[in-house]
């Protein structure tokens, strides 16, 4: 007797993250044809749906143990019947992990495994979770991280998984970050212009230079100080802290754009106390001169102070009107501290600097275990790209400050390498060539993700940078803005380069400043200085260690903004990568929209984008998988008599992966005829077949037991293909000569 024996094709796919997708074959034998089926100070800086929970148990595993006495042969024959693959046994109470079927669930398992007499239990293969709560003091006060009411962005579940990498490189394109300890441009330095008496030296707080290439004029900003201590712990009577100054600092239109200050702090004091503020110019008799001050200390008696010199300018160049024909300039000379004992301290500038101490700038003290890379200063055109603002390091905070160390506040990515990129000056303004610049030495330069917590009007030079970036595989993201308008400021409108990230407050919703419209992304929190929504008695600012009026005033301060929310989501990013490195900028941004909390219209919306970012659901993203089967589905085995073996091989099957990578299996059904049946064993016989498949027609693999997933390709690549061949070894006789038909599948999984 002979059979003709043809191969149809049903395409089935099951949809969800977690399911398998399958393939069906449906194998026909017989006369007819089938048919084809388918601790420093606090400050602050002016400017609820439900989460994914965590699994609570292995997705495709279940723990046994049978009861002392089971023969091994009984134990082994029933797990092999169920299709189960023991993973381990424990050497000390031999309960066994078993890995179940894809297309069964864990809790199907257990019931099947606990009707089995033998068995003394069955249970899911729970999960034990070690929550990371970072150790920094301060970290209860970071409510964007971790919040038991709204839940943040999910950081404590999200650092179980990754705290990142190292190889990360993340630029922070900024007014530079807190990253070392190297000394401030001479800005206040000793020099004979203008000095004090017409001769002679005097402190100078200016710049004076004029072959340094930055054309003199508004735009580079200072923040500088100089400042020295004295021990008052035996003064008496009487103290008076005298000198001469002199000063030009703008005012325009009542505006003070440049000021000095004479400060003082206590030992052991966190706040520098103002005794005296200068503005405009220091007329004498109608033309700017030297003047005297003193200020009496007597109530500092008994302590050890610091007292500074401090001077804040917009100007580039200042030098009251004279070389540059700019403003700005501050002097002093003649310093003088005595007590009613006489003078304890003089100095008329003439030696040098002795012990006064200019501007430094210092390493954040929450940063001191952050990793850096070289950078760049578009600014002052070094390779110091040091903070003189205090935003790019509040910045640089979120994204990796030194993290469970007993010390502060603790940063999304914290074992992410920060790259600082100056492009903004003392003001927190730059111009577009500088950051394109800064983007530019960002790419070449082994960063994969750039920070930009900046905006402005549109411009092809910033364009073309961010259009670099992406092009070079780099993920750019950047604040909306804090206008509270329609539109996101660039880049982040650049939306085919860019992702635009808005704020949202403590209850997560749009906080109020957060610009929106057709350009943004994603939002993230950027904190709300004006409420204190969880009652913790602290407004609910984004947290970050960074500095005050100079680069040495550290402390802890709430800053509100996008600029802040930006950073959430370039750490969240950074994650992503240290998870997997190949991930392209689309990948980054397609997991970051899919996994975000969905807020506002459902899906995407103006207010909110794609929702709020959620570090654990995007850490553990698993795109649904796609597979497709390329050939016709349809194979023909010809004429085949009983007994006889005949291959597939001249009419593979082949299978395409859309989505991966993934993991194939195959199973198949028995034999039919809707009454009779020809069952599957190693060897044919009558009413039995060996069926077998292959991946490449040289291993075969048989279908000894039916609905049983086997091995048929692991790791195959998104974009790969791979070949199905079948062959049948016919029965030695048959009770029908009806047509048989049996289904084989193909189960596509996620490969791990």
């Amino acid at each position: 007797m002979s059979k003709t024996f043809k191969i149809f094709v049903l395409i089935l796919i099951i949809g969800g993250m977690l399911a398998p997708l399958e393939m069906e074959f449906l194998m026909g034998v017989g006369f007819g044809q089938g048919a084809a089926q388918e601790e420093l100070p606090i400050f602050v800086k002016e400017e609820p749906s439900e989460k994914i929970a965590r699994p609570l148990y292995v997705p495709d595993e279940i723990v046994v143990k049978f009861k002392p006495g089971v023969k091994k042969e009984d134990v082994e024959n029933f797990n092999r019947q169920k299709g189960v693959e023991e993973k381990y046994e424990s050497p000390y109470t031999h309960f066994k992990v078993l890995k179940i079927p894809p297309l069964k669930t864990v809790e199907e398992m257990v019931e099947i495994y606990k009707k089995n007499p033998n068995i003394e239990y069955a249970e899911p293969n729970y999960y034990a979770y070690a929550t990371m709560v970072p150790n920094d003091p301060y970290y209860s006060l970071q409510w964007h991280f971790d919040n038991a009411t709204y839940g943040g962005i999910q950081m404590e579940q999200a650092w179980d998984i990754t705290t990142g990498s190292s190889s990360v490189i993340v630029a922070v394109v900024d007014t530079g970050v807190a990253y070392e300890d190297y000394p401030a441009p001479g800005h206040c330095h000793i020099d004979t212009y203008q000095a004090y008496g017409g001769s002679g030296n005097s402190w100078w707080c200016g710049l004076n230079n004029p072959n340094w290439s930055t054309p003199p004029g508004y735009g580079n900003s200072w923040k500088d100080y100089l400042q020295h201590s004295f021990d008052l712990t035996g003064a008496s009577g009487t103290i008076t802290f005298s000198y001469q100054y002199r000063h030009d600092l703008e005012v325009t239109a009542g505006t003070a754009y440049d000021k000095a200050f004479t400060e003082i702090l206590t030992d052991g004091g966190d706040n520098w106390i103002i005794l005296k503020t200068y503005t405009k110019d220091s007329k004498v008799q109608g033309q700017v001169g030297w003047k005297a001050e003193s200020l009496n200390l007597t109530s500092y008696a008994g302590q050890n102070v610091l007292i500074r010199f401090r001077v804040y300018t917009d100007e580039t160049y200042s030098d009251e009107d004279g070389f540059f024909n700019s403003d700005g300039a501050f002097f002093v000379d003649e310093i003088t501290l005595e007590d009613g004992s006489g003078n304890l301290f003089y100095d008329d500038v003439e030696l040098g600097p002795g012990t006064w101490e200019a501007t430094q700038y210092k390493q954040a003290p929450d940063l001191a275990g952050t990793n850096f890379v070289a950078g760049y200063d578009y600014i002052n055109g070094d390779t110091h790209a040091n903070d003189d603002n205090s935003h790019g390091t509040h910045v640089a905070g979120t994204i990796a400050q030194t993290t469970n160390n007993s010390l502060g506040v603790a940063g999304v990515a914290f074992n992410t390498t920060i790259m600082p990129i100056k492009v903004l000056d003392a003001a927190g303004s730059g111009t577009w060539p500088q950051v394109a610049d800064g983007i530019y030495y960002a790419v070449d330069n082994g960063a994969k993700v750039i920070n930009m917590s900046l905006g402005g009007p549109s411009s092809s030079v910033l364009e073309n940078a961010v259009a670099y970036a992406y092009t070079n595989g780099v993920t750019v993201i950047a604040a909306c803005g804090n206008s509270n308008v329609s539109s996101c400021d660039y880049p982040a409108a650049y939306n085919d380069y860019v992702i635009a990230v808005g704020a949202t407050q403590y209850n997560e919703t749009r906080a109020p400043y957060s610009s929106y419209g057709s350009s943004l992304d994603i939002v993230a929190p950027g904190g709300n200085t004006g409420v204190d929504q969880n009652g913790d008695g602290y407004v609910d600012g984004i947290l970050q260690n960074t500095f005050g009026d100079t680069p040495v005033d550290w402390a802890y301060w709430f800053f509100q903004g996008t600029s802040m929310s930006t950073p959430h989501v370039s750490g969240v990013v950074a994650l992503l990568l240290a998870q997997d490195s190949t991930r392209t900028p689309d990948d980054i941004r397609n997991i970051l929209q899919t996994t975000a909390e969905d807020k506002g219209g459902s899906g995407w919306d103006q207010y909110y984008g794609w929702g709020l970012v959620d570090a654990y659901a995007a850490l553990t993203y698993a795109p649904a998988v796609s597979i497709t089967l390329t050939t016709d589905g349809l194979v023909e085995f010809g004429v085949v008599a009983l007994g006889v073996m005949v291959d597939s091989s001249g009419d593979v099957q082949t299978v395409s992966v859309n989505t991966g990578p993934v993991n194939l299996d195959v199973k198949s059904t028995v034999f039919s005829d809707n009454g009779n049946s020809w069952s599957l064993d190693s060897t044919n016989g009558a009413n039995q077949v060996k069926w077998e498949f292959s991946p490449d027609a040289s291993t075969w693999n048989t279908f000894s037991t039916p609905d049983i997933l086997y091995d048929l390709a692991n790791n195959v690549a998104q974009g790969n293909t791979q070949n199905l061949y079948l062959r049948i070894t016919m029965p030695t006789a048959t009770d029908s000569s009806a047509q048989y038909s049996s289904i084989v599948t193909i189960v596509a999984t996620t490969a791990p």
